[in-house]
């Protein structure tokens, strides 16, 4: 195997053993807020569906959660009772209702979130901008291959740490 091959590939395993070590790290860290939700993890999943892909109808968030019609209908009709989705008729088509995420769903999606970006803030306050710009360049890399948009918003990250010399 040829030498820069081989460096490729530690580098890749260094790379990929980082990362699943900072992902463990803040799972470990959230670990007490995601414990102490009282949903279901099928629940939940409906909650991030809705908030991912906007209104949709019993159907469709079926069909995005792999669970028949009436299981994901039951589904709806809990997660109604607990204030974090409702049932809307559709502007467009008046026979057809629309679930979509309310702001108390909202609000338990953003708590979840908030744990690990706090996390992340705190984690990247101890860096120096040499070390943010390179973490924020190595990250766009990552996002575009990926395939994501954030990869975009991390190489503006980026420029905009750019220190006059």
């Amino acid at each position: 195997m040829p030498a820069a091959l081989a460096e490729r590939e530690r580098l890749v395993a260094e790379c990929g053993a980082g990362l699943r070590s900072m992902f463990h790290a803040l799972w470990y860290a959230a670990e007490s807020t995601w414990l102490s939700l009282d949903l279901t993890i099928t629940q939940l999943k409906g909650l991030m569906v809705l908030r991912w892909r906007g209104s949709q109808s019993v159907g469709e968030l079926a069909a995005a959660l792999g669970a028949s019609e009436p299981s994901a209908s039951q589904l709806v009709d809990r997660l109604v009772q607990r204030d974090l989705v409702r049932r809307d008729t559709d502007a467009a088509d008046r026979r057809r209702t629309l679930v979509s995420i309310t702001e108390e769903g909202e609000r338990l999606l953003a708590g979840l979130r908030s744990s690990r970006d706090q996390m992340v803030e705190e984690w990247l306050a101890k860096l120096g901008e040499d070390e943010l710009r390179a973490l924020a360049a190595g990250l766009a890399a990552v996002s575009a291959a990926a395939g994501t948009s954030s990869g975009a918003s991390c190489a503006a990250a980026a420029a905009a740490l750019e220190v006059p010399a």
